[in-house]
């Protein structure tokens, strides 16, 4: 589908709620406008539910950051997702969609009405050995909530973006075109999306169940605090201390690193499989050369 001259780009998050406005012309793609809310600045109104407190905060911030763009790609969150490498054997386009299909029901075999699949051949040709595909089945859903969001904001949705592919795609316009094989690690407030890519294709992803709100409660439960204090003390004074026996740390900067630790090391250890499945599974091309970190918590100090 070809790309608007001019779009949005919108990310509903459990935390957050992220609008870019982009516009392409001759130079390639540019920032326009960059917003981002923190949802827990916005009082809920009575009777409102989430899907409402959304559209009511969105139209807020188009209307105060004069937003005229109509065109909008909405992403949705990895987890809502299941994704495959699937390798074919030598077919003509025109059978793709077909296998795919299949494909889909072998993976997941509640692929139904409420579903969809959608697919994207890596390399290969129909008189190549085998041809490398990527198979994304989505729940409805969560499809539907974003394009209903969508309406009630009066946009027209362009594409529907996954948020860890949408980083891909922000790597691939950033730079210039690369064989090396990168890990990108977003650490979100529920989840962690981890997406390795290299050359023009994502080749592996996975969603983790550890992130950044984790890292809030623990630090709750370590100061008895509520979670949106704790929140705020995360986002001012959040620290891994390496060596905390250094005289020039204190203590209650001792006392977050301590809570902030355990879950760390949980994360860590779990970024480790994805990697080591990586390494294992058919689609590992070569080593990983770089490791991007993004999303809120990343600006926890010493993090990197």
């Amino acid at each position: 589908m070809k790309l608007s001259k001019e779009a949005l780009g919108l990310d509903i998050g459990t935390g957050a709620i992220k609008i870019v406005q982009l516009k392409k012309d001759k130079k390639g793609i540019r920032l326009i406008k960059a917003v981002v809310a923190e949802l827990d600045q916005y009082e809920v109104l009575p009777g409102e539910d989430e899907d409402s407190h959304v559209v009511r905060v969105i139209k807020g911030l188009i209307k105060t950051h004069n937003i005229r763009v109509r065109k909008v790609i909405p992403v949705i969150p990895r987890y809502a997702t299941l994704i495959n490498n699937v390798k074919l054997p030598p077919v003509h386009e025109s059978r793709i969609g077909q296998l795919m299909e299949y494909e889909a029901r072998q993976h997941n075999p509640f692929v139904n009405e409420k579903t969809s699949i959608a697919w994207h051949c890596l390399n290969g040709s129909a008189s190549s050995e085998e041809r490398d595909v990527l198979l994304v089945i989505a729940r409805n859903k969560r499809l539907e909530r974003e394009i209903n969001i969508a309406k009630r904001l009066k946009l027209q949705v362009h594409t529907v973006e996954i948020n860890s592919f949408a980083l891909y795609n922000l790597h691939r316009f950033c730079e210039e075109s690369t064989e090396d094989v990168i890990c990108h690690i977003d650490i979100g407030a529920k989840r962690t999306d981890l997406v390795i890519h290299g050359g023009d294709s994502p080749i592996f992803s996975r969603y983790i169940s550890i992130a950044g709100d984790h890292i809030t409660k623990a630090i709750a439960e370590k100061f008895g605090i509520s979670f949106k204090e704790a929140e705020i003390l995360k986002k001012k004074r959040g620290i891994i201390l390496i060596q905390p026996e250094e005289p020039q740390w204190t203590e209650e900067e001792i006392r977050i690193s301590n809570a902030i630790k355990p879950v760390l090391e949980k994360l860590i250890d779990e970024i480790h499989k994805s990697i080591s499945y990586y390494y294992q599974s058919r689609t590992a091309q070569k080593d990983i050369s770089r490791y991007i970190l993004s999303g809120g918590s990343r600006r926890l100090r010493n993090l990197e």
